[in-house]
């Protein structure tokens, strides 16, 4: 087992197990919801090229001018 800093008395489970806290336990779920989302979101721009094609509006005349 790696420790990295002191352990502390409430760190530790009734089975002798070393606990990790729960802000450090919510904080690496997050970190690792966010890699997850990163990943998907770097693969999808580089991976995924989207088809070119045309697109015509027809915008009617009295849209171009502001009344008065």
């Amino acid at each position: 087992m790696i420790v990295l800093g002191p352990v502390h008395w409430h760190q530790w489970d009734e089975r002798g197990h070393l606990t990790m806290p729960s802000l450090l336990r919510l904080l690496a779920v997050i970190a690792l919801i966010g890699g997850a989302v990163y990943g998907a979101l770097y693969a999808l721009s580089h991976y995924v090229q989207p088809k070119p094609r045309e697109i015509s509006v027809t915008i009617p005349p009295d849209k171009f001018f502001k009344d008065r």
